[in-house]
């Protein structure tokens, strides 16, 4: 005990000499003088030093001045002036030269981490329709629905509590409904429409989709029955799936949708004031298509089969013969045809050079049709015996024929004008009551003689 005091107060008077620590109260000290953090323990280093081979001591010089440490036998217990500068629970295993441990580095934004959980709800709703959409309010409304056109907003909303990555909206389209685009690039294969994916979406954020339909053209109701359903999803873990998928039932269709009554008309191209054609001209047919409501067409085609003294030449308008050789010259097909709107088609043909001598007029007769239904078919193609230039038969003038050559004698065809046959019998009639006088006259004389 007194050789503990004294070495207590020569450490007191001199305090830039070395004072000899076990392993684990050094650990601690370079530790708190390096600024890193310590080893935690799990006991406190024994108060009994043990034999100086058996415990590896480390030296401290607070000084650089301080004289060379001097090997001290084992103290019963440990010194206060070591005590105090060491950490209070040091780690007995602990290397002094071995680094301290940091701390590891926090996952990147948008990692998915395995217990990260995104409740994920879908909402939609129909532009101009009643749901409190904002997306909703900035739409054309129902001034298109006349069309049959609607814009459908589909909108991803995350309630947390992690953020959710590679968000998909999928839109199932029923069978009365068409998928027309999409503004935010939703694309449609079949009819499934995927919109997305959405990157990350953090909580309590919402993203939307439009996505703008039509209606189908055979559809015929009045848009109660069309129910469209979206869903949500992520590979992010959701906790209530339940309110992944979102619907709209019924659609304001308009009365007037659906119906479009088209009319047809022809007419010759030709020059002012003639009403005929001859053999070997070429010339032009102008094919108008007018649309009397009261809702739009749609997909309308005008098809044209030419008699056998037409053939087809070409059209600045993209009509064209159904195939090689065929006779039926068919037009674009035009996809939207509005109320009171018209469209035009021009069909250049030549008439053949050889007619049947009984051939007066041509007479071609063209069709509309529309994936819209008409009310009045009866004025879809038109009537016969109109397609001349003022609405009336289109004749044939056969003389003088372009082909004529001197020496042979022109056609003048083979019509008898009314009356010819009733005047022909009269005048045989008359001839033949002129001879019988003239022989009975001459009868009469040769009696008297």
């Amino acid at each position: 005990m007194r050789r503990f005091l004294r070495r207590r107060a020569r450490a007191r008077r001199w305090p830039g000499r070395a004072v000899t620590l076990p392993l684990g109260c050094a650990v601690a000290v370079s530790t708190a003088l390096l600024g890193q953090p310590s080893a935690t323990a799990s006991a406190r280093p024994s108060p009994a030093a043990p034999p100086p081979s058996a415990t590896p001591s480390a030296s401290v010089t607070p000084s650089p001045s301080a004289p060379a440490p001097s090997t001290a036998p084992p103290a019963a217990t440990t010194p206060p002036s070591a005590t105090t500068s060491a950490s209070a629970t040091p780690s007995a295993s602990a290397s002094p030269s071995a680094p301290a441990s940091r701390p590891a580095p926090s996952s990147p934004a948008g990692a998915r981490d395995a217990g990260a959980q995104a409740d994920l709800e879908a909402r939609s709703s129909i532009v101009g329709g009643d749901e409190d959409e904002p997306e909703a309010r900035s739409g054309a409304g129902s001034e298109r629905e006349p069309d049959g056109v609607y814009d459908y907003v589909i909108t991803a909303v995350n309630h947390g509590p992690s953020q959710a990555v590679s968000v998909t909206v999928t839109d199932e389209l029923p069978a009365s409904l068409v998928f027309v685009s999409s503004r935010d690039g939703c694309t449609a294969s079949g009819r499934t429409v995927r919109c997305g994916p959405l990157p990350r979406l953090a909580v309590g954020e919402s993203h939307s989709w439009v996505v703008t339909v039509r209606l189908a053209d055979d559809y015929e109701g009045d848009g109660q029955d069309i129910v469209n359903s979206a869903s949500v999803s992520s590979p992010t873990s959701d906790p209530h799936p339940e309110n992944n998928t979102t619907s709209v039932t019924g659609l304001p269709v308009h009365p007037d949708w659906g119906r479009a009554d088209l009319a047809l008309a022809k007419t010759a191209v030709l020059a002012k004031g003639q009403r005929w054609v001859r053999p070997g001209e070429t010339f032009a047919y102008r094919i108008t298509v007018d649309n009397r409501g009261p809702g739009a067409a749609r997909q309308v085609r005008v098809s044209d089969p030419l008699p056998g003294e037409l053939s087809f030449v070409e059209s600045a308008d993209g009509c064209a013969p159904d195939g090689d050789g065929g006779r039926t010259v068919v037009c674009p097909a035009l996809d939207r045809l509005e109320p009171g709107a018209s469209v035009s088609y021009e069909i250049t043909v030549k008439v053949a050079k050889s007619l049947p001598r009984h051939l007066r007029q041509i007479d071609n007769i063209a069709s509309v049709t529309s994936a819209t239904r008409d009310p009045d078919e009866s004025n879809n193609q038109n009537a016969e015996n109109t397609t001349g230039p003022d609405g009336g038969p289109l004749y044939v003038k056969p003389w003088p024929d372009p082909d004529h050559t001197d020496g042979e004698l022109p056609d003048t065809g083979s019509d008898v004008p009314d009356g010819l046959g009733w005047l022909a019998g009269s005048a045989v009639a008359a001839g033949a009551v002129l001879v019988a006088a003239a022989r009975r006259r001459v009868t009469c004389r040769g009696r008297k003689r």
